[in-house]
C-alpha cells in the first residue's frame, strides 16, 4: 500500500495542541495547517483511514480519472496530480444539473411555498443555512447556533431535516425552516446573500456557482480542508470555529457577532467578499471561446456566424473574436450578441489595400507573423480560454492549443467537397487505421455501467455526468447501478431516455441507519456490494463497454481489469484533497511535524 497509516495512529500529539503549526510539504497543496487536515473522522476509529487510503490506491489501476470540479478552483491541485498519474485526468465540473435555471426546473407546491417567501424578501438580506444530509453537531452547539442566528437580527431560510418545530419557534418571523428544498434553486434566488455551510463539496460547488460567500461549519472529512480552502485560499468566507477541537462550543454571542459581520453586503470588506464570490462564479459559469479566423472576409464572415449561433445557444459561454487592428476597423461596428466580444493583435500583415497585389507574401505573412501576437494574447487574456476554434488554414493554431493543453476546434470555411478533394486519401487511411484498432463496425452501441458509491454527496454528482454524457451522444446508453434502496429514493427523478436504472439487492445497511455506524456501513460498500455488482455486469444486455465508478467503491477497478473493461474513477471531492490522500506516505517522512493521533 502507498501509505503509512501506522504513524499516524502510533502518534499521540493531538490537534488541539498543535492544530497552528504549518505543514508545506503536500505536492499542490498551499500551505496547511495541522487542524485543517481530515482528521477528525478517525478519532474514535483509526481503521476507517484505511479503507479510504486503499480506494485512493486504485486509482492506477484506472484508465482514466474524473473530478468533480473545475481546474481554475484547483490547479496546482490538478497539476500535481496530473505529475503523479500517467492515464488522462479529466476536472468535469461543476457538476452542476443545469446552466438554465428557469427553462429547466419544474416547480411543485413545496417550492412555491418557500420560492413565494423568498420573493417577498429584500435582495441579498437572507442567509441560506444548511448542515447537509449525513452528519450534524452536538444539542449544545446546534442551542448555540440557534439563539445566536436568532439574535443577530439577521433574515434566515434554513433547510433542516428531521423536526422542524423547534427552529421554526425559535426562528420567529424573520426566518423560514424547510424539511428540504431545491438547494441550488434557494442559492440562486436574488434574496439569498450568503450560505452557512458543513463545506461539502457538492454545496460548496453550488455556492461558488450561485455567487455567494460561505460561513464555513465544516464537521468532518473533506470538509475541513475545503473549509480552509473558501476562507484562505479562495477568501469567499469566513470561519464560524476559528479554533480546531471536537469539543470546542461556539458561543452563541460570537455567532450573532459574525453572522452580522458576513451579512453586511455594505461594508468593504463585505462588498469585497462578494466580488471575490462573483469571479469565482465568472469561472464556473463561463465557457470562455476563442475564436481565430483568417484574415480575409470569405473567412471572417463564415467565423462570425457560427460564433453569434454558438452564442445564441448558450448564455454561458464567452467568445472573444480575435483580429488584426485593420480588421477590427473593418468589422468592428456590425451588431453582435453581448457574449461575443474582440480583441486585437497589431497589424503584423500586409495590409488588406495591398492584399491581391502579392497574395503569396500575404499567406507567408499569416503563416509566419500571426501566431506569436496571438500565442501572447492568449496567455493574458482573462477568464482563462476553455476552446479554441481557429480557421483550418491558421496551421500555428493547433499547436498553439496543444502546447496550453487547451482543445482546438478547426472551421473549414469551403465547400465540403473541397476538403475531401484536398484530404481524401488521408481521411480514408485514418478511418481504415480507427476500425482496425478498435476492431467495431458502425453499429455498434456505447454502454456505460456506472457504478456509484451508495450516499447523497456521491450519486449527484454521478447522475450529473451521466446526464452530461446522455445528452451529447443520444447513442450512448447509460446503466446506472444503485441498490433496490436508493432506487426508491431516485427512481422518479426525472432523466434521459438513454439512461436507465439496474438494480442489486439490499446488501448493505439502510440509509437512515447509516450515521449510527458509518464504519459498518463504508465496510459493507467494500465487502458486500462487489459480488451482485460483478453478477449484474455480467448479465447487462448489450455488454458493458465502459464503467464509471466511484473511487470509493474501491472493487470497481478490480471488477473492470477481469473483464478487460475500461474504468474511468470519479472522484467527487476536490482535487486538492485527494492530493493529501494520495501522499499520505509525505508525513510519515516528516516526523518532526506533529500530526493527530487517530488511535486511542
Amino acid at each position: 500500500m502507498l501509505y503509512n497509516v501506522k504513524f499516524y495512529i502510533q502518534c499521540d500529539v493531538k490537534i488541539t495542541e498543535h492544530g497552528d503549526e504549518i505543514i508545506e510539504y503536500i505536492p499542490g497543496v498551499s500551505a496547511t495547517c495541522i487542524a485543517d487536515l481530515p482528521a477528525k473522522f478517525f478519532v474514535d476509529d483509526p481503521k476507517a483511514l484505511q479503507k479510504p487510503l486503499e480506494a485512493v490506491s486504485q486509482v492506477v489501476e484506472a484508465q482514466y480519472l474524473l473530478f468533480s470540479s473545475v481546474y481554475e478552483l484547483d490547479p496546482q491541485a490538478f497539476e500535481a496530480i496530473k505529475a503523479k498519474f500517467a492515464f488522462a485526468i479529466y476536472p468535469i465540473g461543476p457538476s452542476i444539473p443545469h446552466f438554465e435555471l428557469s427553462k429547466t426546473l419544474t416547480t411543485n407546491q413545496n417550492d412555491i411555498d418557500y420560492l413565494h417567501w423568498l420573493d417577498s424578501q429584500p435582495k441579498k438580506s437572507v442567509l441560506y443555512i444548511s448542515m447537509g444530509s449525513f452528519l450534524s453537531v452536538s444539542k449544545s452547539q446546534m442551542d448555540e447556533i440557534v439563539a445566536g442566528v436568532k439574535s443577530s437580527g439577521v433574515r434566515v431560510f434554513w433547510v433542516a431535516r428531521g423536526d422542524t418545530c423547534e427552529l421554526r419557534d425559535c426562528v420567529g418571523d424573520l426566518g423560514l425552516v424547510v424539511p428540504w428544498c431545491d438547494q441550488l434553486r434557494a442559492l440562486c434566488h436574488d434574496s439569498i446573500g450568503g450560505f452557512w455551510s458543513h463545506c461539502g463539496w457538492n454545496s460548496t460547488l453550488e455556492a461558488v456557482y450561485a455567487g455567494l460567500p460561505i460561513l464555513t461549519f465544516p464537521i468532518l472529512w473533506d470538509q475541513v480542508p475545503n473549509g480552509k480552502q473558501i476562507v484562505e485560499d479562495w477568501r469567499i468566507g469566513y470561519r464560524v470555529k476559528k479554533k480546531a477541537g471536537v469539543e470546542l462550543v461556539v458561543s452563541s454571542e460570537e455567532i450573532a457577532e459574525l453572522v452580522k459581520k458576513f451579512m453586511d453586503v455594505e461594508s468593504e470588506e463585505g462588498k469585497d467578499l462578494r466580488e471575490r464570490a462573483k469571479q469565482l462564479q465568472e469561472i464556473c459559469r463561463v465557457c470562455h471561446v476563442v475564436a481565430m479566423p483568417y484574415p480575409g472576409r470569405g473567412h471572417v464572415n463564415p467565423m462570425i456566424n457560427l460564433c453569434k449561433l454558438l452564442a445564441a445557444k448558450k448564455n454561458d459561454i464567452l467568445i472573444t473574436v480575435v483580429v488584426t487592428e485593420e480588421w477590427l476597423g473593418f468589422i468592428g461596428p456590425e451588431p453582435k450578441p453581448d457574449n461575443i466580444r474582440f480583441s486585437t493583435i497589431p497589424n503584423v500583415l500586409p495590409s488588406e489595400l495591398f492584399r491581391g497585389a502579392n497574395y503569396p507574401a500575404f499567406y507567408d505573412a499569416v503563416m509566419t507573423k500571426m501566431g506569436a501576437p496571438v500565442e501572447r494574447l492568449l496567455d493574458q487574456i482573462q477568464p482563462p480560454v476553455a476552446t479554441i476554434i481557429a480557421d483550418i488554414e491558421l496551421l500555428w493554431a493547433v499547436p498553439a492549443g496543444r502546447r496550453r493543453d487547451i482543445p482546438v476546434a478547426s472551421l473549414s470555411t469551403p465547400s465540403a467537397s473541397f476538403f475531401h478533394l484536398l484530404f481524401r486519401n488521408r481521411e480514408l487511411n485514418l478511418l481504415e487505421h480507427l476500425m482496425d484498432h478498435f476492431n467495431v463496425d458502425s453499429t455498434t452501441v456505447g454502454h456505460v455501467a456506472a457504478m456509484p458509491f451508495p450516499g447523497r454527496g456521491h450519486i449527484n454528482p454521478m447522475m450529473n455526468l451521466c446526464k452530461l454524457l446522455a445528452s451529447k451522444n443520444p447513442q450512448l446508453l447509460v446503466t446506472f447501478i444503485i441498490t433496490e434502496e436508493w432506487l426508491s429514493f431516485i427512481g422518479s427523478d426525472p432523466k434521459p431516455d438513454n439512461i436507465r436504472f439496474s438494480t442489486i439487492p439490499n446488501v448493505i445497511p439502510a440509509e437512515r441507519l447509516k450515521a449510527a455506524d458509518f464504519p459498518g456501513f463504508y465496510e459493507a460498500v467494500m465487502t458486500k456490494m462487489e459480488a451482485p455488482f460483478e453478477l449484474l455486469l455480467s448479465q447487462l444486455d448489450p455488454p458493458a463497454t465502459a464503467v464509471i465508478a466511484d473511487i470509493e467503491v474501491r472493487w470497481g477497478v478490480g471488477v473492470g481489469i477481469r473483464r478487460n473493461i475500461p474504468v474511468a474513477l470519479l472522484w467527487t471531492m476536490p482535487a486538492t484533497f485527494l492530493s493529501m490522500l494520495h501522499r499520505f506516505n509525505i508525513f510519515s517522512q516528516n516526523k518532526d511535524i506533529p500530526l493527530e493521533c487517530f488511535g486511542k
